[in-house]
């Protein structure tokens, strides 16, 4: 270790250590601290084997030999009550001198600490500590340091369970113990078993047997050594037993049983998305780091688990291009160990395997082979990750070769194609690329030798130290294919550069082929199974079948399909030779087909046989309607004159498509908004950003994995089902459950029994039918479900707790919309927040404006407006809707929110639907909430209606659970509303109504409630004012 930055100006100040990560991390503290100098006096320590240090980068280092040169360090430099910053592995050296060294320092920053640590390091530590407990709940805590679970009382029986099992005569590490002499005098045992917490009198009350040598009222030799915190041998096993079965580790329990001030982030944005230079991590650590007991932003433990970046721009993807090499490294090792690169691949699973290379193999990556082999870039396999490729105890490593393998032969295929499009390009263009590609992925002979200084000027010197950003960013775009550019910068997160290649269809289905998933599960759909290799044979069938109608790029494919294979195949079919698909609800009337048809200008549509009724007048005279493809759901089916059947053109259709080479910019398909507020608009969705929801939500609040099972009860014309159902999934390799059926409450309790998804997708109106059926009238079997989420309208406080009391689950409920693509602000997972719409996912931003697009301060009403990467690009020939929504980056959503100071957002209403009852504007919804607390309310929607005076009050429109509608149950609601809310804001009217009126989708058109009760206009019950 050496120190790497020092300041020494004699000032106020206060002292700031840094401990850098491992890898390239080792260099981002020289921007930081740079940056932070203003605040505080930095100072920052190389760890033995990176950056500057003089230690040899060869070797394996331990966590305790890191502690032990940090201690070394503290000696000489003396320090008081600084703060001690520590990232990534800098953070677990952090964790552990704080650990041993509790009051040395004023405040403790951990940065990204937590997944990075094998439970043997942490266990491994611990056992290497010198610190002694004068009592066995001491001995836990010191433990609880290390190996922090959430139950305490878990830990406690661990320990001593481990304690019990030891054999006679044998250290927990398995050397033999020390000869009887070694142990402590009868006298300390006699004061030891005093103690009513010390491991001997827990053993004695149990009558576990004593070990051998052992004498009556003298403790054993691990009893003792346990009591005197000599814990070193015993607890080596834990490290793979069972009882340990603990998930990524949070360090901030640890730092909550010491009582330090402390802060600690836990980065949701992968470990690369965004350098440690970014301008607001920078902010976030100049706040933090003038904490004090009194600061505005908390107490004495103050925990933030991620914070939110803006969208990022073409630029901060090259930085993360940039920062990425470390990635290519990784792989290339990988590679190497293989026997992929420069050996022969015979002795892959015969070679002996030395200790050093299975413990690099089992180092924690953020993603495994980001990059492939032969130093090409390939699409990114976001959920194939190391840490779930194998597990956390020790095997052969020939266990897991094969399937390693099996993922690589997709990768070099993919290299391979690339290399030959560079040789059909030419020599002069195949050595110009080569020779930029060079330039990025030259590795080292010794992959395990290579200090990080060494790797640092060899990866990033070139395009940090010769170049500027944007003329290195040019040269990187204009020398690579842009395939290649859009799966090294775009693929990573938001918003994709315009002259990269993409297909939404190839990405959502192709891609797994390449990995060589094509066996997993896609579909799930009555009782049959669908793998991804035949859902790309499907697809490719479908869009073979619409170019033999003569559909060209660009041109529109209506869709009137419900939940099914055959809406899947001909979305992405469209989608892969260049059309355009529109999704039309299978809900709607001859009017609505007849106007949405002539607006897109749809050549082909394709619809189902149980919608023809509807359907067919409304396909009469449109002027650029040219073919009416009929799906049935089996058999021969009666079709209309002239229509084609859909079943016939796919098995006439080859299965082999080439994707249209579509750019990133590129119309993707088209939705039409809900029309909550009067006529639809098409909202027009781009290739490359259509893929963005599945990289955020899905990743940050569902976290999907490819073993997931998803159930939906929005259906795939609505934007929130089409995400849930095929985009969300499909891009992480998970299953599909399509439910083609209207969602009847009864018969989505049977398919989440019989079909058993993880993932359960619904509306907070769904939610609130499922929890009207009486638990006697359907067997109810959860127990598959894992998370529950919520969109399309906000979710109630009352209807959350309702759930969860009686399934234990929480409902994870969002804001988002057609426009923005999909949920923008999500509750999370063990932090959901009743009553709101949670936090904003990290890639997007949102903001809660007054008139003028001012900023309101926290807790204040005002209109919502979000800006991230899966944003659409326009309304389809609705230019003053266009730029009234879209404001540059920012997406008006017309809602009415407000944001705590904490982050969380809490839904007002629509924008319009805000009544000023005395002056004074009035929420429907907190009138709405108030209602459905009542026992005999299912759900409930209030609008304003002018009373005898033409002033606006509130009036309720109520749906009935049980209870007999009259006037004694509207008083009842009535007073009900008055005991909860000011008495300005309770309903004056009440109406009891069979049902509410929704869109096709099944949001609320409070538009029509209040045209009814403008024809009404019926006094004020009571002659309330």
């Amino acid at each position: 270790m050496r120190l790497h930055l020092l300041d020494w100006d004699g000032d106020s100040r206060p002292d700031a250590l840094f401990l850098h990560g491992g890898g390239l991390t080792a260099h981002t503290w020289d921007v930081v601290c740079d940056e932070l100098r203003d605040r505080v006096r930095p100072l920052a320590l190389d760890l033995r084997g990176h950056g500057d240090s003089e230690w040899s980068p060869d070797g394996h280092y331990p966590l305790g030999a890191h502690v032990a040169d940090l201690e070394s360090a503290m000696a000489d430099l003396a320090l008081k009550d600084f703060v001690l910053v520590g990232m990534s592995l800098g953070g677990l050296v952090a964790l552990a001198y704080a650990g041993r060294h509790p009051r040395t320092f004023a405040a403790l920053i951990l940065v990204e600490s937590g997944p990075e640590m094998r439970r043997s390091e942490r266990l491994r530590d611990f056992m290497a500590a010198d610190a002694e407990a004068d009592s066995f709940d001491e001995f836990v805590d010191r433990a609880a340091a290390f190996n922090p679970l959430r139950d305490r009382e878990h830990l406690r029986r661990s320990l001593r369970y481990a304690l019990r099992r030891t054999p006679p005569g044998v250290s927990r590490a398995g050397a033999a113990r020390a000869p009887a002499c070694s142990r402590r005098s009868s006298a300390a045992g006699r004061r030891s078993a005093a103690r009513t917490d010390s491991p001997r009198a827990r053993v004695r009350a149990s009558g576990r047997r004593r070990a051998p040598g052992g004498s009556r009222g003298r403790p054993s030799d691990r009893e003792a050594r346990a009591c005197r915190g000599d814990h070193r041998g015993l607890l080596g096993p834990l490290a793979s037993s069972r009882c340990w079965s603990l998930p990524k580790w949070p360090p901030r329990y640890a730092v909550a049983r010491q009582g330090w001030e402390a802060i600690v982030f836990s980065d949701r944005v992968e470990q690369n998305d965004l350098p440690k230079q970014h301008p607001e991590y920078l902010d976030l650590l100049r706040r933090v780091l003038a904490i004090q007991a009194d600061c505005e932003i908390g107490g004495p433990h103050i925990y933030v688990d991620h914070w939110t970046l803006r969208a990022p721009t073409v630029d901060d993807q090259w930085r993360v291009a940039r920062i990425a090499a470390e990635e290519i490294d990784h792989c290339r090792k990988m590679l190497r160990l293989l026997g992929l690169i420069g050996s022969d691949r015979s002795d892959i699973l015969t070679r002996p395997r030395s200790k050093r290379e299975v413990e690099a193999f089992k180092e924690d990556m953020p993603t495994w082979a980001d990059f492939a082999a032969f130093g090409m870039l390939i699409d990114k396999v976001g959920e194939y990750q190391l840490d779930e490729m194998i597990s956390s105890s020790y095997q052969p490593i020939e266990d897991y070769l094969p399937q390693i393998l099996r993922e690589e032969k997709g990768h070099i295929s993919y290299g391979q194609q690339q290399l030959e499009k560079l040789v059909r390009s030419g020599d002069e263009g195949r050595t110009q690329s080569q020779a930029a590609i060079d330039k990025w992925y030259v590795v080292g002979l010794d992959m395990f030798g290579q200090s990080n200084s060494a790797r640092t000027e060899r990866y990033i010197e070139w395009g940090l130290k010769r170049r500027t950003n944007e003329e290195a960013r040019r040269q990187y775009i204009a020398e690579v294919d842009p395939q290649i550019e859009l799966t090294a910068v775009g693929g990573l997160r938001g918003a994709t550069p315009p002259s990269a290649r993409f297909n939404l269809a190839t990405a959502l289905v192709d891609s797994h082929l390449v990995a060589g998933h094509g066996d997993r599960p896609a579909i799930r759909y009555e009782g049959r199974t669908l793998t991804y290799a035949e859902l790309a044979r499907l697809v490719d069938r479908a869009g073979n079948a619409l170019r033999a109608l003569d559909v060209d790029v660009e041109q529109r494919v209506a869709i009137v399909l419900p939940d099914s294979p055959e809406f899947v195949a001909t979305f992405l079919g469209a989608i892969k030779i260049g059309a355009v698909p529109v999704t039309l609800s299978t809900l709607l009337t001859e009017r609505d087909y007849a106007y949405m048809l002539d607006d897109s200008r749809a050549s082909v549509l394709v619809v189902h046989e149980s919608v023809l009724g509807r359907v067919r007048q409304a396909c009469a005279g449109r002027r650029h309607l040219r073919h009416v493809v009929v799906a049935s759901s089996g058999g021969a089916a009666p079709r209309p004159p002239g229509s084609l059947s859909f079943a016939e053109l796919i098995s006439a259709a080859s299965d082999e498509l080439s994707p249209e080479p579509t750019a990133a910019d590129d119309m993707s398909f088209w939705q039409y908004s809900s029309g909550t507020t009067g006529e639809p608009k098409a909202v027009v969705h781009l290739q490359a950003s259509c893929a963005t929801p599945a990289d955020l939500h899905g990743r940050h609040v569902v976290a999907m994995r490819p073993d997931d099972r998803v159930l939906s009860v929005a259906k795939l014309f609505f934007s929130y089902g089409l995400n849930n159902s095929l985009v969300v999934p499909f891009r992480h390799g998970a299953c599909a459950i399509l439910y083609p059926g209207r969602p009847e409450p009864r018969e989505i309790f049977e398919t989440i029994a019989r079909e058993r998804p993880t993932v359960f997708y619904g509306v907070p109106t769904s939610y609130a039918a499922l929890l009207a059926v009486p638990e006697r009238e359907v067997p109810f079997d959860l127990s598959s479900l894992r998370l529950c989420i919520s969109a399309g309208e906000a979710l109630p406080g009352p209807l959350f707790e309702r759930w969860k009391a009686r399934f234990g689950l929480e409902i994870l409920d969002g804001i988002g919309s057609t426009e923005l693509g999909y949920i923008a602000i999500s509750n999370f997972p063990g932090r959901a927040r009743p009553g709101t719409s949670g936090e904003v996912i990290p890639g997007y931003e949102a903001r809660v404006t007054s008139e003028g697009d001012r900023p309101v301060a926290p807790g204040e009403v005002g209109d919502l407006q979000v800006r991230g990467p899966s944003t659409a690009a326009f309304y389809w020939q609705k230019r003053a809707q266009t730029k009234r929504t879209f404001r540059g980056e920012w997406v008006f959503t017309g809602d009415r929110y407000s944001a705590s100071a904490d982050g969380y957002y809490t839904h007002h209403g629509r924008s319009d639907d805000l009544l000023k009852v005395g002056g004074i504007w009035v929420s429907p919804l907190e009138i709405e909430t108030a209602l459905l607390e009542h026992d005999a309310v299912l759900e409930c929607a209030v609008v304003g209606r002018e009373d005898a005076d033409a002033l606006t009050k509130p009036a309720a429109y109520v749906v009935l659970k049980n209870g007999a509608a009259g006037p004694a149950l509207a008083t009842e609601l009535r007073g009900f509303v008055k005991d909860r809310l000011a008495p300005y804001k309770y309903p004056r009217w009440i109406e009891f109504v069979a049902e509410l009126p929704r869109t096709s989708t099944g949001k609320l058109q409070r538009y029509k409630l209040r045209a009814v009760g403008g024809q009404r206009r019926p006094p004020a019950p009571g002659g309330d004012a």
